[in-house]
């Protein structure tokens, strides 16, 4: 009895010292240069060029341009920065877009914001590669407010992350973001890359949702906020979804209407790919998620995803 009780102890703190061997890093990415930005901008959008027709990348310093002229055959204007390295005027770790001066501003600090907030684990990837993949899908949502002429568009959503399903107030955002679907579906990219990462993103932020305590580690470490739940959701990449009940997810902290807007991404896509690997299971996060709007629960399974 007293053996097993001495090795139920030792496999305790084992199992403990695990969990603090298991824990990232918490250093921040470092501010990138506007030469690092102009690359990796460049290497997102080039695979839309047939689409979009030609782009120019500029850094703040570059003179906005003149709203009382005609920009209609200029081409998309990207203005981009690092607020980490200077003030980005008018964007905080956010795009924006203005159809009618075809202008694109961006704070790059967005796409580091989403890497070190969901813990994402660039595995074999470069950080490169993953910065590439994730600014691509923000801007191909900018260009789909500039290619459907909304005027200016920038999105704030509120703190459930349910406001950008209300379809009348939002429709611009989820038109865009349809739209951003249909142009990486026609480019010739590498889906299983692309669509990858937002399958990173949600597993993250469910992950973060039920397990907040010991997020991003999944051994069995005090604080579970339910340790049952947790111990059903899958360790590793893809989509964290299970047979069983359905999990409630109170969509707080920063991003949090991601969960839904990418799982609508994968849903509306074409490609073998997002069809495949990721529809049924960005479908049953759709179908079993739901949002505390302060009155009652409301699940997301009202969503027109063809919309």
């Amino acid at each position: 009895m007293c053996n097993s009780f001495i090795t139920t102890i030792i496999m305790y703190f084992s199992t403990i010292s695990l969990c603090f061997s298991m824990e990232p890093n918490k250093n921040e990415l470092s501010a990138m240069s506007f030469q690092t930005i102009r690359h990796i901008t460049a290497d997102a959008l080039n695979p839309f060029l047939a689409s979009i027709g030609q782009f120019q990348v500029v850094s703040f310093g570059t003179a906005p341009r003149d709203p009382h002229i005609d920009h209609r055959n200029d081409k998309i204007l990207v203005r981009i920065g690092d607020s980490r390295l200077s003030p980005v005027s008018g964007v905080y770790s956010n795009c924006t877009a203005n159809s009618d001066i075809r202008t694109i501003i961006c704070d790059a600090r967005i796409v580091d914001d989403i890497i070190d907030d969901f813990h994402l684990d660039l595995g074999s990837n470069s950080l490169e590669l993953y910065r590439t993949l994730i600014l691509r899908l923000i801007l191909a949502h900018e260009l789909g407010h500039i290619i459907l002429k909304h005027g200016f568009a920038a999105y704030h959503g509120d703190e459930t992350g349910f406001s950008v399903f209300r379809y009348m107030k939002y429709s611009k955002e989820l038109d865009a973001d349809k739209f951003a679907v249909k142009l990486i579906d026609s480019a010739r990219l590498d889906f299983n890359a692309q669509y990858g990462v937002i399958s990173d993103i949600l597993n993250s932020v469910i992950s973060k949702n039920l397990c907040p305590e010991t997020f991003p580690n999944w051994c069995p470490c005090p604080g579970y906020s339910d340790p049952t739940l947790c111990s059903k959701i899958p360790i590793g990449p893809g989509l964290p979804v299970y047979s069983g009940e359905s999990f409630r997810i109170e969509l707080k902290g920063t991003h949090p209407d991601f969960l839904v807007r990418f799982a609508r991404f994968l849903i509306l896509s074409k490609s073998k790919a997002a069809r495949i690997m990721y529809a049924k299971d960005a479908r049953f996060i759709i179908d079993n998620t739901f949002i505390n709007s302060g009155i009652y629960l409301e699940s997301l399974s009202i969503l027109d995803s063809s919309k």
